[in-house]
Order: C-alpha cells, then sequence, then structure tokens
C-alpha cells in the first residue's frame, strides 16, 4: 500500500504495549515538527495550513493509542483519520494551489453546520438566534470574497485525491475496510466478533504508524526539518 518504504522497516509489531508506546513517539515526533515550522516560520500559507495538520495529526495518533485496548470502532475512526490527512498533506505539498481550496472548504464546512443548525433548531421563539446564525453566514462569504478563496459548494472527497498523490490502490483497499468499522455496518452490528479481531486491530495499529510517519516524512522534506 503506502511504499515509500519497506512496512517492516518503519513499523512496529510486538504486543499492544510496544504499539502504544510507538505512537507515543509518534506523537512526540509530531509536534516537535509542528515547533519547528513555527520557530522558522516564513509566513508562508502552505507552513500555516501544514502546521494545522500537524495538530490534527497529533490529536488522532492520541486516539488510536489511548483507544487501542478499547472500542475497534474508535481504533478504525482514528486510522482512517490519518490516511485522510497523509492524503491532504501529499496534495498540499505536490500543489500549493490547493491551500486556497482546503482554506475555503473550512468556509463551506461552517456554513454548511450552521446551516444544520438553522433546519434542526428552528423556531418562532428563536428569532434572534436564527438572525445570529444568518448574519455569521453572511460574514463568512464576505470572508471568502475579501481573501480571494475560490468558492467550494462541496468539500472535496478523498478519492478525488488519491489518484494525483499515488494513493489509489491504499485508498480501493484499506478504505473498505474502514468503512465497514468506523460506521454501524451490518458486518459491524452482526458480527462483532469478526470485526474485532486481532488481525483487523493490527492492521488498523499498523497503519495508523505508516500514515503517521510517511506524514512526517513528507512534511520535514518539504520544510527542511531533520529529527534531533
Amino acid at each position: 500500500m503506502v511504499n515509500e518504504k519497506k512496512l517492516s522497516d518503519i513499523v512496529q509489531n510486538g504486543t499492544l504495549e510496544d504499539i502504544e508506546k510507538k505512537l507515543r513517539e509518534l506523537q512526540l515526533e509530531t509536534v516537535e515538527l509542528h515547533n519547528f515550522i513555527i520557530q522558522n516560520n516564513s509566513g508562508d500559507e502552505v507552513d500555516v495550513v501544514l502546521v494545522n495538520l500537524l495538530i490534527a495529526q497529533s490529536e488522532f495518533i492520541e486516539i488510536c493509542g489511548t483507544n487501542i485496548h478499547k472500542n475497534i470502532s474508535v481504533i478504525a475512526l482514528g486510522t482512517r483519520s490519518l490516511y485522510e490527512l497523509l492524503v491532504r498533506i501529499k496534495t498540499i505539498i505536490s500543489n500549493s494551489e490547493q491551500v486556497k481550496k482546503w482554506s475555503s472548504e473550512a468556509i463551506t464546512d461552517n456554513i454548511q453546520i450552521l446551516e444544520g443548525i438553522l433546519t434542526l433548531g428552528h423556531s418562532d421563539s428563536n428569532e434572534h438566534n436564527t438572525k445570529a446564525l444568518n448574519d455569521r453566514i453572511e460574514h463568512l462569504k464576505i470572508t471568502r470574497d475579501k481573501y480571494e478563496l475560490p468558492e467550494v459548494k462541496q468539500p472535496m472527497p478523498t478519492g478525488n485525491l488519491v489518484d494525483n498523490v499515488g494513493l489509489r490502490a491504499e485508498h480501493d483497499g484499506m478504505y473498505k475496510l474502514y468503512s465497514k468499522l468506523v460506521h454501524p455496518s451490518s458486518f459491524l452490528v452482526n458480527f462483532k466478533e469478526s470485526a474485532d479481531t486481532k488481525n483487523v486491530r493490527d492492521i488498523l495499529l499498523i497503519h495508523a504508524q505508516l500514515y503517521s510517519i510517511a506524514a512526517i516524512n513528507s512534511i520535514g522534506n518539504y520544510v527542511g526539518f531533520k529529527k534531533s
């Protein structure tokens, strides 16, 4: 799948405790890289986005590590999120024009969330709140225009990005597994013992390491970071 190096060269097998320790180390490396970019900030908008992506990576590594003995769906969510972050990192590093689209997606997401709140919470008794939410939506649209960001009507699905960063096989293979474990699929609900086996758990945790390392290496090479 992700084949920047041989899998056996860069990830740890062993007990769950061994893997938990490795995930903690990867989280520290992620934070170290984050701090390096902050300390050497060039004002580049790509650097700003990479900092935010590293913060998210650290959080999802922690989710995998702290839930290593717990619900398989939580581990699957953490691993899938690390994969999606890797796709986004590689996309932005390979094409800086993607930064504006990615930034604009945040505005689109925010608008859609506010629209969802309006739909779910609308009533005549909260007219003041409704006006405040609509004002916020308009402010977000003005902000998008101010910074000349492209209007993104729908966030770009991960599957639409993978071909350009060489991760199509990874997506087609692993995403099938993630979708069955993250969502309450018939398999997860009716065959929980088959869904949560040592083999499945090992695959998820190995790939959590793999995605994290690939992201650290990709960003590290881009910003000229060398591990201490």
